[in-house]
């Protein structure tokens, strides 16, 4: 029988008189406190020292040295491990989901324009769908007549529910986005470009 036990370093990453003492702390606390043998990836280190695997990410994983140094110089604690690429950022907050590295290297009028507009995309992401499904199941007379028209002649020899078509639309966008990205060279690339998403 062979017991394998893994105990990879890590580091903790802060500027002492910018970060939050007690996040450090805290930070420092949840990963000395974890009951288990082993660890070997940072993507495991994330998942246990998460509150909730129910809500948004409350860490941050990248692979980029400057997204990660900038988060620090902002106040915010990395946690790196040996042998992993990706480093873990805390605290996450909600538009650091919105926002690419690359914004700062625009103007912060583009920059303000383009989370506008991932803002704008996410909530029709979001909403769309179940406004479509309400509007074309429940409430027909908000549509015009044309529209209408068309919606129900196109509908006519579709044997599916609407909901279920969206369902097996998202469906195949996600299948697309996750072939693209297990095929590799230009084909994975180009699968991945053409992806709606």
């Amino acid at each position: 029988m062979l017991v394998l036990l893994v105990k990879l370093k890590y580091g903790i990453c802060y500027l002492k008189n910018v970060a939050n003492k007690q996040l450090v702390e805290e930070v420092k606390n949840r990963i000395n406190n974890l009951g288990i043998d082993y660890l070997i990836s940072s993507g495991q280190l994330e998942q246990l020292i998460e509150d909730t695997s129910f809500s948004l990410p409350q860490l941050i994983a990248s692979e980029r040295p400057d997204r990660v140094a900038s988060y620090i110089l902002e106040g915010r604690v990395a946690i790196l491990m040996n042998g992993t690429p990706y480093a873990l950022v805390a605290p996450a907050v909600f538009i650091d989901f919105l926002t690419s590295q690359e914004d700062r290297n625009l103007k912060y009028q583009f920059t303000d324009f383009l989370k506008a507009i991932r803002a704008l995309a996410l909530a029709l992401t979001l909403l769309l769908p179940g406004f479509y499904i309400a509007v074309t199941t429940f409430h027909q007379e908000l549509i015009p007549t044309e529209l209408l028209f068309a919606i129900v002649a196109s509908r006519s020899n579709v044997p599916f529910p609407i909901i279920f078509e969206i369902l097996i639309m998202e469906l195949s966008l996600e299948l697309i986005q996750e072939s693209g990205v297990r095929v590799p060279g230009p084909l994975g690339q180009t699968i991945r470009n053409s992806s709606v998403r």
